[in-house]
């Protein structure tokens, strides 16, 4: 079976290149979208999946070998924002706060990683919410909103949650899916299925999508709970990597038709802040 290059060793030139690279167009090509579309350009966004990019790489690889694809994202993130931001200050320091957010996750995180991934156990799965979702984040939200306070004069508390559940909600989302990617857990999966098993998996998927553009359309019924039964269905035949894609799915979906002012999490409130801040 071919090996996936991103879970070469990471003295491996090619697979070095590959991260590095990886990291910094990842980070940036997402960092430079969310804050284009959920920020004015002096506020912190309000969705962050960049950070996933760079847990999901450093998780897969050695300690040693972290440092090179932290730097890597640290480009991408100060590029992102200077573009979008136009200034130097800013960039630096969120750049540093996410830098470290990644940091403090992955050493958190670091001994649970085994064979089956980041959230096969039921301890595991409290290890990851712990540390992606609640120390990180929390840990990063200090320094991002003493910057956004001093830099561009905006409120720290505001700035605390909305950076706090932008990246909370893009780790935890985004982290188990790329992880599983990068390591090619889902090019063996579907390499060892049958082509009606290939088939059903897609099927599961596409249906996932289609319930969640439904449900997120609608500005008018209460069908919120609709989005619980496809998960629920591609859980039980698609198994655990089903439901990372699924998740992700509705994640991305929702999030689309929330930020377009579409959809029932817009009826919870006219300030489009706080509409994505209740749907994370």
């Amino acid at each position: 079976m071919r090996k996936n290059v991103l879970n070469q060793p990471f003295d491996t030139p090619s697979g070095t290149l590959l991260a590095a690279t990886g990291a910094a167009l990842g980070y940036f090509c997402l960092a430079a979208a969310t804050i284009h579309l959920t920020s004015d350009g002096r506020n912190i966004a309000t969705v962050w999946p960049a950070n996933a990019i760079l847990l999901a790489l450093v998780l897969a690889r050695p300690l040693n070998g972290w440092w090179t694809i932290l730097f890597a994202g640290f480009i991408g993130n100060i590029a992102a924002n200077y573009i979008t931001r136009g200034t130097v200050e800013g960039p630096l320091l969120y750049g540093i706060a996410n830098i470290v957010e990644v940091l403090v996750a992955g050493i958190g995180l670091h001994a649970s990683v085994d064979q089956g991934g980041v959230l096969r156990k039921p301890g595991m799965v409290f290890r990851f919410v712990l540390w992606a979702g609640i120390l990180a984040p929390f840990t990063s939200a200090l320094l991002g909103a003493a910057t956004a306070s001093a830099v561009f004069d905006q409120s720290f508390r505001e700035s605390f949650l909305t950076w706090f559940f932008s990246d909370a909600l893009g780790l935890i989302i985004f982290t188990p899916f790329l992880f599983a990617l990068f390591r090619g857990d889902y090019q063996r999966c579907f390499q060892e299925k049958s082509p009606a098993q290939r088939f059903e998996s897609v099927g599961t998927i596409l249906l996932t999508a289609l319930v969640a553009t439904i449900v997120f359309r609608s500005s008018h019924l209460p069908i919120l709970f609709l989005v619980a039964m496809p998960v629920t269905l591609t859980t039980f035949r698609s198994g655990w990597l089903g439901t990372k894609i699924a998740i992700m799915v509705v994640a991305v979906v929702g999030a689309i038709f929330t930020l377009n002012g579409i959809g029932p999490i817009t009826l919870s409130s006219s300030d489009p802040r706080f509409q994505a801040l209740f749907f994370q």
